[in-house]
Protein backbone atom coordinates (compact mmCIF):
# COMPACT_ATOMS: atom_id res chain seq x y z
CA UNK A 1 0.00 0.00 0.00
CA UNK A 2 3.33 2.28 -0.38
CA UNK A 3 1.81 3.85 -3.41
CA UNK A 4 -1.63 4.91 -1.32
CA UNK A 5 -0.05 6.10 1.58
CA UNK A 6 2.34 8.46 -0.70
CA UNK A 7 -0.95 9.96 -2.71
CA UNK A 8 -2.59 10.35 0.79
CA UNK A 9 0.63 12.42 2.09
CA UNK A 10 0.29 14.32 -1.11
CA UNK A 11 -3.31 15.02 -0.80
CA UNK A 12 -3.14 15.71 2.68
CA UNK A 13 -0.44 18.52 1.92
CA UNK A 14 -1.70 20.08 -1.36
CA UNK A 15 -5.25 20.43 1.15
CA UNK A 16 -3.44 22.25 3.55
CA UNK A 17 -1.80 24.44 1.17
CA UNK A 18 -5.22 25.79 -0.17
CA UNK A 19 -6.28 26.18 3.18
CA UNK A 20 -3.35 28.86 3.18
CA UNK A 21 -4.19 30.62 0.01
CA UNK A 22 -8.12 30.42 0.70
CA UNK A 23 -6.79 32.62 3.66
CA UNK A 24 -5.12 34.66 1.75
CA UNK A 25 -7.57 35.15 -0.53
CA UNK A 26 -9.91 35.90 2.28
CA UNK A 27 -7.46 38.99 3.17
CA UNK A 28 -7.44 40.55 0.19
CA UNK A 29 -9.16 43.49 1.08
CA UNK A 30 -7.78 43.47 4.46
CA UNK A 31 -5.76 46.69 5.27
CA UNK A 32 -2.07 46.29 6.42
CA UNK A 33 -2.47 41.96 5.36
CA UNK A 34 0.35 40.15 4.89
CA UNK A 35 0.40 37.13 2.62
CA UNK A 36 1.60 33.56 4.15
CA UNK A 37 3.22 31.22 1.69
CA UNK A 38 3.53 27.30 2.59
CA UNK A 39 6.47 25.80 2.52
CA UNK A 40 6.52 21.86 1.24
CA UNK A 41 9.10 19.69 2.08
CA UNK A 42 9.79 15.63 0.35
CA UNK A 43 10.36 13.43 2.88
CA UNK A 44 12.42 10.21 2.79
CA UNK A 45 11.09 6.94 3.26
CA UNK A 46 10.25 5.74 6.86
CA UNK A 47 13.22 3.65 7.30
CA UNK A 48 15.59 6.22 6.57
CA UNK A 49 13.72 8.87 8.75
CA UNK A 50 14.20 6.33 11.90
CA UNK A 51 17.99 5.92 10.80
CA UNK A 52 17.13 2.09 9.96
CA UNK A 53 18.38 3.14 6.13
CA UNK A 54 21.06 5.51 4.20
CA UNK A 55 19.46 7.35 1.67
CA UNK A 56 21.00 6.41 -2.02
CA UNK A 57 22.09 2.87 -1.01
CA UNK A 58 19.12 1.60 -3.37
CA UNK A 59 17.18 -0.38 -1.05
CA UNK A 60 13.95 -1.24 -0.83
CA UNK A 61 14.14 1.49 1.16
CA UNK A 62 15.57 4.34 -0.95
CA UNK A 63 11.95 5.68 -1.97
CA UNK A 64 10.45 9.01 -1.14
CA UNK A 65 8.23 9.21 1.92
CA UNK A 66 6.06 11.53 0.43
CA UNK A 67 5.45 15.04 0.87
CA UNK A 68 4.24 17.38 3.86
CA UNK A 69 4.15 20.91 4.89
CA UNK A 70 6.67 21.93 6.53
CA UNK A 71 5.67 25.45 7.65
CA UNK A 72 4.66 28.60 6.49
CA UNK A 73 6.50 31.88 6.16
CA UNK A 74 4.90 35.45 6.31
CA UNK A 75 5.90 37.73 3.03
CA UNK A 76 6.41 41.02 4.11
CA UNK A 77 6.19 42.69 0.84
CA UNK A 78 4.89 46.34 1.32
CA UNK A 79 1.47 46.57 0.64
CA UNK A 80 0.17 49.62 -2.05
CA UNK A 81 -1.03 53.21 -0.69
CA UNK A 82 -4.87 53.53 -1.07
CA UNK A 83 -5.99 56.95 -0.68
CA UNK A 84 -9.33 57.25 1.65
CA UNK A 85 -10.06 60.87 2.29
CA UNK A 86 -10.51 59.83 6.01
CA UNK A 87 -8.07 61.51 8.11
CA UNK A 88 -8.26 58.75 11.13
CA UNK A 89 -6.63 56.55 8.46
CA UNK A 90 -3.12 56.49 8.96
CA UNK A 91 -0.54 54.85 6.38
CA UNK A 92 2.91 53.79 7.76
CA UNK A 93 5.85 54.91 4.74
CA UNK A 94 8.90 53.64 6.01
CA UNK A 95 10.76 52.02 3.16
CA UNK A 96 11.18 48.81 4.49
CA UNK A 97 8.21 48.17 5.99
CA UNK A 98 9.23 46.95 9.30
CA UNK A 99 7.76 49.89 11.27
CA UNK A 100 4.44 49.04 13.20
CA UNK A 101 1.46 50.35 15.29
CA UNK A 102 0.92 49.09 18.50
CA UNK A 103 -2.56 47.89 19.80
CA UNK A 104 -3.87 46.22 22.77
CA UNK A 105 -5.79 42.57 22.20
CA UNK A 106 -6.97 40.73 25.65
CA UNK A 107 -4.07 42.68 27.16
CA UNK A 108 -1.24 41.97 25.14
CA UNK A 109 0.12 44.08 22.82
CA UNK A 110 0.12 43.30 19.25
CA UNK A 111 1.78 45.05 16.19
CA UNK A 112 -0.24 46.06 12.82
CA UNK A 113 0.01 48.23 9.57
CA UNK A 114 -3.06 48.45 9.40
CA UNK A 115 -4.15 51.84 10.44
CA UNK A 116 -7.87 52.58 9.90
CA UNK A 117 -8.78 53.54 13.32
CA UNK A 118 -11.17 55.19 14.82
CA UNK A 119 -12.67 57.59 17.69
CA UNK A 120 -14.99 55.79 19.67
CA UNK A 121 -18.00 57.56 21.81
CA UNK A 122 -15.61 58.90 24.29
CA UNK A 123 -12.74 59.79 22.11
CA UNK A 124 -10.55 56.82 22.33
CA UNK A 125 -8.50 55.50 19.70
CA UNK A 126 -9.51 52.27 18.73
CA UNK A 127 -8.81 49.90 15.72
CA UNK A 128 -12.05 48.76 13.83
CA UNK A 129 -12.73 45.46 16.58
CA UNK A 130 -12.22 47.62 19.12
CA UNK A 131 -8.67 47.02 20.47
CA UNK A 132 -6.97 49.99 21.91
CA UNK A 133 -4.41 52.14 19.83
CA UNK A 134 -1.18 52.34 21.74
CA UNK A 135 0.74 55.72 22.61
CA UNK A 136 4.44 56.13 23.17
CA UNK A 137 4.09 55.83 27.01
CA UNK A 138 1.64 52.78 26.51
CA UNK A 139 -1.69 54.52 27.28
CA UNK A 140 -5.08 55.08 25.22
CA UNK A 141 -4.73 57.89 22.64
CA UNK A 142 -7.46 60.16 23.97
CA UNK A 143 -8.98 63.59 22.46
CA UNK A 144 -12.52 65.61 23.31
CA UNK A 145 -14.79 64.58 20.72
CA UNK A 146 -16.53 67.54 20.63
CA UNK A 147 -13.36 69.38 18.92
CA UNK A 148 -11.60 68.73 15.40
CA UNK A 149 -8.08 66.98 15.63
CA UNK A 150 -5.39 66.09 12.99
CA UNK A 151 -2.62 63.79 12.74
CA UNK A 152 1.35 65.15 11.69
CA UNK A 153 3.45 63.38 9.94
CA UNK A 154 5.42 61.78 12.45
CA UNK A 155 2.10 59.88 13.72
CA UNK A 156 1.69 62.79 16.76
CA UNK A 157 -2.62 63.39 17.00
CA UNK A 158 -2.67 67.20 17.83
CA UNK A 159 -5.70 69.08 18.90
CA UNK A 160 -5.44 72.51 19.06
CA UNK A 161 -8.41 73.72 20.92
CA UNK A 162 -7.71 71.59 23.99
CA UNK A 163 -4.07 71.32 23.93
CA UNK A 164 -3.92 67.59 23.69
CA UNK A 165 -0.98 66.02 21.74
CA UNK A 166 -0.13 62.39 21.51
CA UNK A 167 2.84 60.46 20.34
CA UNK A 168 1.27 56.88 18.68
CA UNK A 169 3.45 54.11 19.47
CA UNK A 170 5.66 53.22 16.31
CA UNK A 171 8.02 50.42 16.39
CA UNK A 172 9.93 48.09 14.95
CA UNK A 173 11.03 44.73 15.62
CA UNK A 174 15.08 43.99 15.28
CA UNK A 175 14.03 41.79 12.40
CA UNK A 176 10.79 40.81 10.36
CA UNK A 177 11.53 36.56 11.15
CA UNK A 178 10.64 37.92 14.92
CA UNK A 179 6.84 38.46 14.13
CA UNK A 180 4.68 35.85 14.61
CA UNK A 181 1.57 35.68 12.38
CA UNK A 182 -1.50 36.05 15.06
CA UNK A 183 -4.22 36.47 12.37
CA UNK A 184 -5.59 38.83 10.34
CA UNK A 185 -3.24 41.80 10.39
CA UNK A 186 -1.92 41.62 13.82
CA UNK A 187 1.73 40.32 14.67
CA UNK A 188 3.28 39.10 17.82
CA UNK A 189 7.45 39.80 18.31
CA UNK A 190 8.95 36.83 19.67
CA UNK A 191 11.76 39.67 20.49
CA UNK A 192 12.79 43.26 21.40
CA UNK A 193 10.72 46.01 20.12
CA UNK A 194 12.72 49.36 19.03
CA UNK A 195 10.79 52.71 19.34
CA UNK A 196 11.21 54.34 16.04
CA UNK A 197 12.48 58.49 16.54
CA UNK A 198 9.75 60.72 15.70
CA UNK A 199 12.17 62.15 13.23
CA UNK A 200 12.56 58.94 11.34
CA UNK A 201 8.35 58.04 11.12
CA UNK A 202 6.45 58.53 7.63
CA UNK A 203 2.79 58.60 8.62
CA UNK A 204 0.31 59.38 5.94
CA UNK A 205 -3.21 60.72 7.18
CA UNK A 206 -5.65 59.52 4.70
CA UNK A 207 -4.33 56.65 3.41
CA UNK A 208 -4.04 53.04 4.17
CA UNK A 209 -1.98 50.20 3.36
CA UNK A 210 -3.36 47.81 1.03
CA UNK A 211 -3.38 43.81 1.60
CA UNK A 212 0.33 42.35 -0.15
CA UNK A 213 -1.94 39.39 -1.35
CA UNK A 214 -3.05 39.80 -5.04
CA UNK A 215 -6.04 38.13 -6.00
CA UNK A 216 -4.87 37.26 -9.68
CA UNK A 217 -1.65 35.03 -8.61
CA UNK A 218 -3.57 33.89 -5.24
CA UNK A 219 -6.22 32.31 -8.25
CA UNK A 220 -3.50 31.46 -10.09
CA UNK A 221 -1.64 29.34 -7.04
CA UNK A 222 -5.06 28.21 -6.12
CA UNK A 223 -5.82 26.28 -10.00
CA UNK A 224 -2.27 24.92 -9.48
CA UNK A 225 -2.79 23.44 -6.05
CA UNK A 226 -5.87 22.14 -6.79
CA UNK A 227 -4.75 20.23 -9.67
CA UNK A 228 -2.27 18.71 -8.02
CA UNK A 229 -4.66 17.86 -5.18
CA UNK A 230 -7.13 16.21 -7.76
CA UNK A 231 -4.26 14.36 -9.12
CA UNK A 232 -3.32 12.83 -6.42
CA UNK A 233 -6.68 11.90 -5.44
CA UNK A 234 -6.94 10.29 -8.56
CA UNK A 235 -3.75 7.99 -8.09
CA UNK A 236 -5.50 6.85 -4.42
CA UNK A 237 -8.49 5.62 -6.67
CA UNK A 238 -6.54 3.89 -9.19
CA UNK A 239 -4.32 1.99 -6.75
CA UNK A 240 -7.50 1.04 -4.86
CA UNK A 241 -8.91 0.03 -8.21
CA UNK A 242 -5.43 -2.44 -8.75
CA UNK A 243 -5.75 -3.33 -4.89
CA UNK A 244 -9.59 -4.54 -5.37
CA UNK A 245 -9.08 -6.44 -8.58
CA UNK A 246 -5.81 -8.31 -7.49
CA UNK A 247 -7.94 -9.36 -4.12
CA UNK A 248 -10.54 -10.22 -5.94
CA UNK A 249 -8.30 -12.49 -8.12
CA UNK A 250 -6.34 -13.99 -5.76
CA UNK A 251 -9.82 -15.01 -3.78
CA UNK A 252 -11.28 -16.57 -7.22
CA UNK A 253 -8.34 -18.70 -7.28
Amino acid sequence: MYGTYLSASGADTYNRYLEVIANNVANVDTPGFRREMPVVKAYHAEAIEQGLASPGDRSINDLGGGTGMFQTITSFEIGQAQRTGNDNDLMLADPRGDHFFVVEQNGQQMLTRAGNFLFDNTGQLVTQNGERVLSASGGSVRVNPSFPRQFDSGGTLVQPATGIRVELAVVRPQSLHELQHMGGNLFASQGQLQTVPVEERRVRSGFLETSSARPVSEMVDMIKVTRAYEANVRMIQQQDGVTEALLGRVLRT
